[in-house]
C-alpha cells in the first residue's frame, strides 16, 4: 500500500482557523493603535492652537485701570480652514489681590466620539 502525502481537510481547516485568529489579533492591535494615534493628534493640535491664541494675547495691548482690566473679558470663535472642528474661548480676569496682574485662560474645544473634549492653557499678564 502506498502512503498518500498532503493535508487532510481537517488539517486545512485547523490551520486556517489558527491563521484567522492570529490575523484578527494583529488587526485589533493596529486598530487600537490607530485610535490612540488619532486621539493624540487631535489633542496635540488643540494644544498648539491654544498656544497660538495665548501668544496672540501677549501681542495685544491691554490697559490696567482702577483695579480692572479694560479688554474683552471673553472671546469665543471657531478656527478657520483645516481646523474647522476646533473652537476656542479666551477669558481675561484680574488676579485677586493685585491691580497689575491678570489671568488669561485659553480653552480649545474639539469633537470626539465620546463627546466634546477640551484643553486649557492659563498664563499671567502683568502691567509693566
Amino acid at each position: 500500500m502506498e502512503k498518500k502525502r498532503g493535508l487532510s481537510l481537517i488539517e486545512s481547516i485547523v490551520a486556517t482557523a489558527i491563521l484567522a485568529i492570529i490575523l484578527v489579533s494583529v488587526y485589533a492591535i493596529f486598530q487600537q493603535g490607530y485610535v490612540y494615534m488619532r486621539k493624540t493628534r487631535m489633542a496635540t493640535t488643540a494644544y498648539f492652537l491654544a498656544q497660538s491664541k495665548l501668544e496672540e494675547s501677549y501681542n495685544q495691548t491691554y490697559v490696567f485701570s482702577g483695579g480692572g482690566l479694560r479688554a474683552n473679558n471673553t472671546t469665543q470663535e471657531a478656527f478657520p480652514g483645516n481646523y474647522s472642528g476646533y473652537s476656542w474661548t479666551r477669558t481675561f480676569a484680574m488676579q485677586s489681590g493685585y491691580t497689575d496682574l491678570a489671568v488669561i485662560n485659553v480653552t480649545v474645544y474639539w469633537p470626539g466620539r465620546s463627546g466634546q473634549h477640551s484643553i486649557s492653557l492659563v498664563a499671567l499678564l502683568g502691567n509693566g
